[in-house]
């Protein structure tokens, strides 16, 4: 018999009150009981001498409790699924460089399949972190990844797990028991006294103090390392500040003392090691005891975040995604809080030069610095100030320029929410511009044209008190439409992608198994990605609203109107709209002429589905003899759209105006013989 990890944790409240025990755990009154009596029908079945009852509200356990958790083997205990996934993700952290599933199995006695399920979410957990799992014969389950990240991640466990007293490791007692059997059993705990050694040595040669809390995990960090070291796993990442952190005493004095770690465990430490260990000894004497040496050293990153934040909220422009400000602020901060706890000073001022081109904004990164200032307990200088200045200036800059090279677009689109956001969503994917908004026809006498730069219009607009430029386009972007965009001026999207630096990058952070497979599957991905027609929903394809019976063929029709009741009626027919969907289509028309031609002859109408449209569909009619439209249009075929919501049809639209311009679908529609030969072809191209 087994036992869950949610009763055996109520061993940790005997003589606790049920009702603080059931706010704690989040579950009822009624729950503990029943799991109590679970509990004491196990320590019955295994014949373990403890019962736990409740009197006057209070939980009570009775027989020898020492002795009692002992008792519960491994065998006996019953992982839940948060605790299993929790000790996977450690396990396979710890021995990164490769785990046999057998020995996950075996360690918390579960099956193959359950490990299987398990392992989605533990891949998921370290996908956030930028690692993967991937599988090796002979060596098992290993993660791919930057070598930093995984020893982070191993730091913030064993900074939960153990503390460092003197030159021996001490376990929590609120430590996750399997966690610390797993440190036992893979990490040479005796390493540790050598680490005390060579700390000592470091603060002889530096002089300077060190909080406990940062030689506790600069001694953990080294534990780690060391560990590691002896597998052979290395860092080859460059460590941001390398230059300036090589000129620093402490790198000297950590390097002058390494042999003592080399000597004892064989190892041969890169520059880079050495680098990553100055940094912490760097934090570890930079910063007032009193703040969290873990929080913010190891996590510079959050203090850069947080100062763009602050100066973010006091712009007007959006600088929040500047990816540049991010890195250089985050190289800048090291040096700088380096120079300011040790009492140097730059040589070059810009400070009178930023005062004089951007002292407004002097004062809201100066009010911003004050949290990182209070931190390290020192005031940043005018000059040391005006530095960060111009970090943000730049990025301002940087952001404008960006703006600007977008031209500001206007659509005027009265055929609806889904066919105006569809013409939106082809511009954009082609074209690098900014809409501004779409109006109706009848809304642009009332909306501001200031900072506009081009109208897209569906519809003629020959208004003189219009100064802007007005392009006439088809509700779906035609090879005309497009020229005609370019001569305007607007710039196309550069979606090209450099595959050889891609896979440069990548190769930098881990190792490719297979870099032919892998060059092949980011140049299949680059294409699809490039292509105009790239589906961005996956909703109903062409042949799915266009069954073989919404197609129809006749000779001819006596009028257009004739026509689109025709083709309407075979949506109506089969359940797709009302009849009044019909006339407010031939509406539409009239007021606005042949608002959707899609080719030559082809024409796709539509009207606003309100309450008219039960199901998202089209129908198909082909005319063997042209019909005349307004405005002397001659038209052979007819596509009724009715679309339930703005993207359900989106897919199937695309694809019938792709065909259409690439394919000859028109000249292939007219030469089959059947309805039955035009839905296959529909159902071929999407």
């Amino acid at each position: 018999m087994s036992i869950s990890g949610k009763k055996i944790i109520l061993l940790h409240y005997i003589e606790k009150n049920i009702e603080e025990v059931s706010k704690n755990l989040g579950i009822s009154e009624r729950t503990i009981r029943y799991r109590i009596k679970s509990l004491n029908e196990f320590f019955v079945d295994e014949k373990i001498n403890y019962k736990i009852t409740i009197k006057n509200g209070i939980i009570k356990g009775s027989g020898n409790f020492s002795n009692l958790l002992e008792s519960v083997k491994r065998e006996d205990y019953d992982f839940s699924k948060e605790e299993r996934i929790e000790i996977i993700h450690f396990l396979l952290l710890l021995l990164s460089y490769g785990c046999k599933a057998d020995a996950i199995c075996y360690l918390l006695n579960i099956s193959r399949s359950t490990l299987k399920s398990d392992m989605k979410f533990v891949r998921k957990k370290l996908a956030e972190k930028n690692l993967q799992i991937c599988s090796r014969t002979k060596r098992g389950l290993i993660i791919q990844g930057r070598e930093i990240l995984i020893r982070k991640l191993l730091w913030e466990e064993y900074k939960k797990i153990l503390r460092i007293e003197g030159k021996n490791v001490l376990f929590l007692e609120e430590a996750n028991r399997k966690k610390v059997f797993l440190i036992k059993k893979y990490t040479n705990l005796e390493c540790i006294s050598s680490i005390i050694v060579y700390l000592e040595n470091l603060k002889l040669d530096l002089n300077k103090k060190i909080s406990d809390e940062a030689y506790q995990f600069t001694a953990i960090y080294l534990l780690i390392a060391v560990n590691r070291l002896k597998h052979g796993i290395f860092i080859k990442q460059e460590v941001a500040n390398q230059d300036f952190i090589k000129s620093t005493s402490e790198f000297q004095a950590v390097q002058k003392n390494i042999f003592i770690l080399e000597r004892k465990y064989q190892i041969k430490l890169n520059i880079v090691e050495i680098i990553k260990i100055t940094e912490f000894i760097l934090g570890a004497h930079s910063y007032n005891f009193n703040d969290s040496f873990y929080e913010n050293w190891i996590d510079i990153e959050g203090l850069a975040d947080d100062l763009i934040t602050r100066v973010n909220q006091k712009m007007d422009v959006d600088i929040s995604m500047d990816r540049t400000l991010r890195e250089g602020l985050i190289n800048h901060l090291v040096p700088t809080i380096y120079r300011l706890k040790n009492g140097i000073e730059l040589q070059s001022s810009i400070y009178q030069e930023v005062m004089k081109k951007y002292s407004s904004f002097y004062y809201i990164v100066k009010k911003s610095l004050e949290r990182i200032e209070k931190f390290i307990g020192k005031e940043f200088s005018e000059n040391e100030t005006s530095f960060f200045v111009i970090h943000f200036v730049l990025s301002i800059k940087r952001v404008l320029k960006e703006i600007e090279k977008k031209k500001k677009i206007l659509i005027v689109c009265g055929l609806g929410y889904g066919i105006s956001n569809l013409l939106k969503q082809e511009l954009e994917e082609l074209f690098d511009i900014e809409v501004k908004d779409i109006i109706p026809l009848n809304h642009l006498r009332e909306t501001k044209l200031e900072g506009l730069d081009l109208i897209i219009s569906t519809t003629e607009i020959d208004w003189k008190e219009i100064s802007i430029p007005i392009i006439k386009v088809s509700s779906l972007l035609n090879k005309d439409n497009i020229a005609a965009l370019l001569t305007a001026g607007i710039q196309t999207r550069k979606n090209q992608v450099n595959i050889s630096k891609l896979v440069e990058i990548i190769q930098k952070y881990c190792y490719i198994w297979d870099k032919e497979g892998l060059v092949n599957s980011l140049v299949c991905y680059d294409d699809k990605r490039k292509s105009k027609y790239f589906k961005e929903y996956e909703i109903l394809s062409l042949s799915d609203m266009l069954p073989v019976r919404n197609i129809k063929v006749l000779d001819k029709v006596c009028d257009w109107q004739k026509a689109m009741i025709e083709a309407g009626e075979i949506l109506y027919e089969n359940g797709y709209i009302t009849k009044s969907y019909i006339n407010k289509m031939i509406e539409k028309v009239k007021e606005l002429g042949v608002y959707m031609l899609i080719g030559d002859s082809v024409i796709l109408p539509h009207a606003e589905p309100e309450k008219n449209v039960m199901k998202t569909g089209i129908s198909y009619l082909q005319l063997k003899e042209y019909v005349m439209f307004p405005e002397n249009i001659l038209i052979k075929h007819i596509f009724v759209l009715a679309s339930r919501d703005k993207k359900e049809h989106i897919n199937g639209v695309l694809a019938l105006k792709q065909n259409l311009d690439e394919h000859k679908l028109k000249e292939i529609l007219e030469s089959c013989k059947t309805v039955q030969e035009m839905f296959d072809i529909f159902k071929n191209i999407g």
